[in-house]
């Protein structure tokens, strides 16, 4: 059966009440005598769950914590500020400034974060479901504009229809710079590299639903066991296992974020400028074309189209920026 679809009235009013529990919630705290709530500790938000979210304090014990009502927004990832109360809770009293965030489109919302803090985003993807390399430059587009140092990754390995099968795309990015690791969870290949690149640094695992973000956890964090689901039958495409954003502890160092798959990432909230600036190999090239506005496509004068024509960029880049490019002027 289809989902129904919800116009822009019903979206307002589930919003709004939405908002009034959020406010409920949140205007219980201020019952509490300022004197029976600990004094100010530093923590970093480990998981969201609805109305409230997850703290970790410096020694790792976790709290739930309500937020003040100046408090909205608070992703995995962030800095806080927060107290601890009678009961065992706490309540978040500051957020500190972020260095990166994440943020992804929502239909009638805009522009939402779901990670803070990031210092490298893994971008994984597989031979199935279909590997999608437009999934995989919207995602560079975004690390590039936020200076988050992106990785491509290639799982499942062990489900090529032949060993160089995908060996074109992927020398596309290595062609670049970008770094590409190939692993499969199910053999344990690449694994010991992937396991080099994450420590010391906070990362994040995006990607498609279905392409093993979960497995690759659960390959580098056995004690989690966390769920994962196979491809669905009846359409071939991946099926959402991981439903909230949560960090995880490496044992040596660093963090790992795995968040939600996606079917598609939306760049609506970038402008042309910073389109441009997200694939690298255009940097070098815009300033030789004829116009200053020009929006590399039909333009007369193009440096960009003329570097695609001789082959200078890839044709498959070059289409996934026409189609971001074409999508950001739909919503604006």
């Amino acid at each position: 059966m289809a989902k129904r679809r919800i116009n822009h009235r019903q979206r307002r009013r589930i919003n709004a009440n939405r908002d009034q529990k959020v406010a409920k919630a949140k205007g219980a705290l201020d019952t509490f005598d300022e004197t029976q709530l600990s004094p100010e500790l530093k923590g970093l938000v480990v998981k969201h769950v609805r109305y409230h979210v997850e703290v970790e304090d410096q020694s790792r014990s976790r709290y739930r914590c309500h937020l003040r009502q100046h408090l909205s927004g608070l992703v995995v990832g962030d800095e806080v500020v927060f107290r601890v109360t009678p009961d065992g809770h706490g309540v978040v009293e500051a957020r500190l400034e972020r260095r990166s965030e994440l943020i992804r489109h929502v239909p009638y919302e805009g522009g939402k974060a779901i990670a803070a803090n990031v210092d490298q985003m893994f971008i994984v993807s597989a031979p199935k479901p279909d590997f999608n390399s437009q999934v995989i430059d919207r995602y560079l587009v975004a690390a590039e504009n936020l200076n988050i140092t992106p990785i491509v990754v290639l799982n499942k390995l062990d489900l090529l229809s032949r060993p160089n099968a995908l060996k074109a795309d992927i020398d596309t990015y290595t062609s670049l710079g970008y770094q590409c690791l190939l692993i499969s969870t199910k053999k344990g290949d690449g694994l010991s590299e992937l396991k080099v690149q994450l420590q010391g640094a906070n990362s994040i695992f995006v990607g498609q639903s279905g392409v093993g973000k979960s497995s690759i956890v659960n390959a580098l964090l056995p004690q989690l066991a966390l769920e994962t689901q196979p491809l669905s039958e009846n359409s071939g495409l991946g099926q959402h296992t991981t439903t909230s954003v949560n960090l995880y502890h490496l044992p040596e160092s660093g963090t790992i974020i795995d968040s939600p798959g996606v079917r598609e990432f939306s760049l609506w909230h970038i402008d042309k400028d910073q389109l441009v600036e997200g694939f690298i190999e255009f940097r070098s090239r815009q300033h030789l074309c004829k116009f200053r506005d020009c929006l590399h496509l039909d333009d007369p004068g193009c440096a960009i189209k003329h570097a695609v024509e001789e082959r200078e960029i890839s044709f498959k880049r070059y289409d996934s920026y026409q189609r971001i490019l074409q999508s950001i002027m739909d919503n604006q």
